[in-house]
């Protein structure tokens, strides 16, 4: 559990990491197990990357295997030096020269480039040489960092071009007396000229009687069972490819390379189960070549997986997990699945007995009164013991096997199965122990506890190279939350850190800051949390994280060591329960925005050698299907989703892409094409985007009938909406009513017609004198001046927002409306006339306006000449729409054209629009060029549905 914080009231967040015996980072280089003749590259990763300025590495390898060719340093790594001019050796050196760097775990340090010639060799770190200087990391302040024992923090690697077979011995967990058949079967097992294979088990459980090899081995294959250490028994399987050929074998994987036959008798007290360990010690298993050279199978752990033989496993056993407790009584039930013919019961887990007292317990019926449960508390730990010892019980799936009766005092317990092999455990009817291990499959922790932590995750999202970037960060379960430190780790190669953008809710005593290049540490905590308590409906975005993004990708991680990242709760702070942080601190990733198909491979969607950048889009992803035909054309088998699996598709002049099952466009993502391409369904389409295929074909080629039905109509989300520009030009409205006027201030009015915004009829708006108006009269004057408020889901809400900041209408400036034309081609302009650039310090004055257009729906923000004028350096203004919620995809920054990228730090003296911006909501009508339909199948049209045809 984390450490109890105490917060001041004039609590002053430091950015400061201090870090006491700070470790090396992990090292590790890669594998290559498959390596064929020519250019293969070793990545060169690492994790715990933290505050480092210098890095000395050096790597050795058989320069007979393979040849150095070059090397690429990681994108955080400017002036990094590799050098591979010396056989057999590579040496990584680089200072940063200024500040030190942190990066997310996995990060690449490098990436390797070698010539392949044939063999295998191990990629060894030398770090024991010239006392270990040859492998060492210095800190910011050029201390050397610890990394002994050496093994734990430099990984070797490995590079051939055949690796062992993985090999299988069988999971049984049915057995009954009697023969068992125990196959062992294998995967990736080609061109194999010798096995040797040596399976422990249990001789009191199993006898082994023979052996049926393959029929490929055939009697080739000696298999012969002897006394092993520690009681047990082994099996040892050996065969060789034999004289005068020596033809090595290959099998497909889920083979069975033999069967090995036992006979099962359990018997009571000894047990009702034999483990099947493979002995690996380095010769007792492994695999040869053709020409018996071993093949390279380390860690063994990932080639030689174990087995059991048994007639039955222990139960599962459930403690609850109850966040929600209120002081007072509490029911703690153990819950069991698979608890058959059980007869004998030995559970022991353990509370903090600060937190809950013990009253009683209700065993279940069917024990007959014979289970027994005892409470004891040593200092703060209480444990309880639950045991049982007679005739067999079955229990229901999810029955308790015994409520435990509590007072819940206050704060956190973690409730802790203690599962040494004898504190909890099973026995079948025969008393016979069960197999359960490893137990963390069998025995599953609870908590109790008032509140846990919130929940928050990093969105991921593609960029363009060069662009400004917003990485929106979602809470959950936040409420009541009294302050936050947080901690996130990027690599600053691919990203330059801005700012952060903090809700409004918490914009109080926020700061954000970087300890070190790449990683960045946040503060905020509530002056008055019993007062006014902070909570944000589940989903918000609590902060933004601004970013240029440079190119590449970088992970977006969460640093925890226990308080650097953690929430708290109330008027006391109190630290929330958030363990294990990867289901409270959820990462995400910022990686390149265009995925071109290039179908070289396959015509599958999911195989990256498909695409240009050899990556698989994701749900943000913009895909183009070029014009010029590949080998293959993209298919995706099954229903396909814009918004789940990438984010656009844009064809070339004559693309073509087929969708076995459902096409569906989600609001705010689109499918466009430049020319005549051709997309053929399979399924039904559904239409909640924009769709604008030219004069292109859609082919439905299903052999059943495809409907069109009714989704979310496009123009009810503002996702869809297009922006435009044309140049900044402003006519001045006459004999228009009065609006507000001074500082903070606004009026509900009259629009004169019906607006519909994001599928609602509008027919009033509020205007405030802080450049921004809402269609629900949402919006209150004091937080009017608050332009931030544009990105988040905060009011107010449907706001269009030509110029949001604090601004000033004094007695020089007019904001005043007017609706003109005739029905039903009438329009609405509000206008912010010579206004001060800002409330206070500033005599700069600018005029703007927002109209509204019947019938299209379109709005239109547009700007006159900034008048010159001192200017306040606090000034900082917004600019776009938002949408009946708010938050990251739901409203469009004027700026940039993006749904969630923030900027709101705009001045009228260097960045006063030079264009108009006009947003457009797209039809709800879905327009097809050309429609075909193959085979005799129908296409069902929903009446409401408008389908119109614009092709021959």
């Amino acid at each position: 559990m984390k450490r109890i914080h105490i917060f001041l009231v004039s609590f002053v967040f430091l950015l400061v990491q201090t870090a006491l015996s700070q470790n090396a980072p992990v090292t590790t280089a890669g594998k290559v197990l498959d390596a064929s003749a020519g250019s293969i590259n070793i990545p060169v990763t690492v994790t715990g990357f933290f505050d480092i300025s210098v890095i000395t590495l050096k790597l050795d390898y058989n320069a007979s295997v393979m040849t150095f060719v070059s090397a690429t340093p990681g994108s955080a790594f400017s002036g990094m030096v590799i050098d591979g001019s010396t056989p057999g050796q590579v040496t990584i050196s680089w200072t940063t020269g200024s500040s030190s760097v942190t990066l997310p775990d996995g990060s690449q340090l490098a990436g390797i480039e070698f010539n392949y010639i044939s063999g295998s060799t191990a990629l060894t770190w030398d770090n024991t040489s010239n006392g270990g200087s040859d492998c060492e990391y210095k800190d910011g302040s050029l201390t050397i960092l610890t990394d002994t024992p050496t093994a734990d923090f430099y990984k070797d690697g490995y590079v051939t071009s055949h690796a062992a077979p993985i090999t299988y011995a069988p999971f049984i967990s049915n057995a009954v007396a009697g023969t068992v058949d125990v196959p062992v079967t294998v995967e990736n097992f080609w061109d194999i000229g010798a096995i040797a294979l040596t399976l422990e088990y249990d001789p009191n459980i199993l006898t082994f009687t023979g052996s049926t090899p393959h029929s490929v081995f055939g009697t080739d294959m000696v298999v012969a069972s002897s006394a092993s250490t520690a009681g047990k028994y082994k099996v040892v399987i050996s065969w060789y490819a034999q004289a005068p050929n020596f033809t090595p074998e290959t099998l497909p994987d889920g083979s069975t390379i033999v069967t090995l036959h036992f006979n099962y008798t359990p018997a009571v007290f000894v047990g009702n189960y034999s483990e099947l360990n493979w002995v690996t010690d380095g010769t007792a298993c492994e695999y040869g070549d053709p020409a018996f050279n071993p093949l390279y199978d380390l860690p063994y752990a990932e080639y030689y997986f174990d087995g059991l033989v048994a007639s039955q496993l222990a139960p599962g056993t459930y403690l609850p997990q109850i966040t929600d407790a209120i002081a007072g009584s509490i029911t703690v039930p153990v819950t069991v699945v698979d608890f058959v013919n059980i007869g004998a019961v030995s559970l022991t887990f353990e509370y903090d007995a600060t937190v809950m007292t013990y009253v009683g317990n209700t065993p279940h019926a069917n024990f007959g009164g014979n289970l027994v449960l005892g409470n004891s508390v040593t200092g703060n730990v209480g444990k309880i013991i639950i045991s049982y010892y007679g005739s067999s019980v079955n229990i229901p799936d999810l029955d308790s096997l015994v409520s435990i009766e509590f007072t819940y005092i206050s704060g956190t317990t973690e409730l802790t199965w203690i599962a040494d092999g004898t504190a909890s455990d099973y026995g079948d009817f025969q008393y016979n122990s069960l197999y359960d291990e490893p137990a963390a499959d069998y025995y599953f922790d609870g908590l109790i506890a008032g509140q846990v932590s919130a929940r928050i995750k990093a969105d991921s999202m593609s960029a363009a190279p060069g662009s400004y970037i917003s990485v929106p960060l979602r809470v959950w379960d936040f409420t009541d939350i009294s302050s936050l430190s947080l901690t996130i780790d990027y690599d600053p190669g691919v990203l330059t850190f801005v700012n952060a953008t903090p809700h409004p809710d918490i914009s109080s005593n926020f700061s954000a800051g970087t300890p070190s290049s790449g990683r960045i540490s946040i503060g905020w905590f509530n002056s008055n949390p019993s007062g006014n308590p902070v909570n944000l409906a589940d989903s918000t975005v609590v902060i933004y994280l601004n970013f240029n993004y440079i190119s590449g990708t970088s992970p977006i991680t969460w640093y925890d060591d226990g308080g650097s990242c953690e929430f708290a709760a109330g008027a006391g702070y109190t630290v929330l329960y958030d363990t294990p942080t990867d289901d409270y601190y959820i990462k995400g990733l910022v990686e390149p925005a265009g995925f071109v198909w290039i179908g070289v491979t396959s015509t599958d969607w999911f195989t990256a050698s498909n695409w240009s950048d050899n990556v698989v889009p994701n749900s943000l992803s913009a895909v183009s299907i070029p014009s010029t035909p590949p080998p293959f054309w993209p298919v995706y088998t099954g229903d396909f989703t814009l918004g789940d699996q990438c984010s656009s598709i844009d064809f070339g002049a004559s693309s073509q892409m087929t969708v076995n099952g459902d096409m569906t466009i989600n609001p705010g993502n689109s499918f466009t094409n430049a020319g005549s391409g051709l997309l053929k369904v399979g399924g039904d389409w559904l239409n909640s985007g924009v769709f604008e295929l030219g004069t292109g074909e859609v082919q439905f080629f299903g052999p059943v009938d495809s409907y069109i039905p009714a989704g979310v109509l496009p123009s009810d989300d503002i996702q869809n909406y297009s922006l435009t520009t044309t140049p900044a030009a402003m006519t001045p409205i006459s004999g228009g009513s009065a609006g507000p006027a001074g500082d903070n201030t606004h009026s509900d009015v009259n629009i004169g017609f019906n607006f519909e915004y994001a599928g609602t009829n509008y027919t009033q708006l509020r205007i405030n004198t802080n450049g921004w108006v809402s269609l629900n009269l949402s919006g209150t004057d004091a937080n009017s001046p608050v332009n931030d408020r544009l990105f988040f889901a905060a009011d107010p809400v449907t706001a269009l927002a030509p110029w949001w900041d604090n601004l000033l209408a004094d007695g020089s400036s007019n904001v005043s409306y007017l609706t003109s034309g005739t029905a039903p081609n009438r329009v609405m302009t509000v206008e912010w006339n010579n206004v001060l650039a800002y409330n206070a310090g500033a005599s700069a004055r600018i005029s703007f306006q927002v109209k509204l257009y019947e019938g299209t729906n379109a709005i239109e923000f547009c700007y006159g000449t900034a008048a010159a004028g001192a200017h306040n350096t606090a000034e900082g203004a917004s600019i776009g729409i938002k949408g009946p919620t708010g938050g990251a995809g739901d409203f469009i920054e004027a700026t940039t054209g993006t749904r969630n990228t923030v900027v709101s730090g705009l001045v009228s003296d260097t960045d006063w629009p030079a264009v108009n911006y006009r947003f457009t909501p797209p039809p709800d009508t879905v327009t097809f060029y050309k429609l075909t339909l193959l085979n005799s199948a129908k296409l069902y049209i929903q009446t409401d549905v408008k389908v119109v045809g614009v092709g021959p």
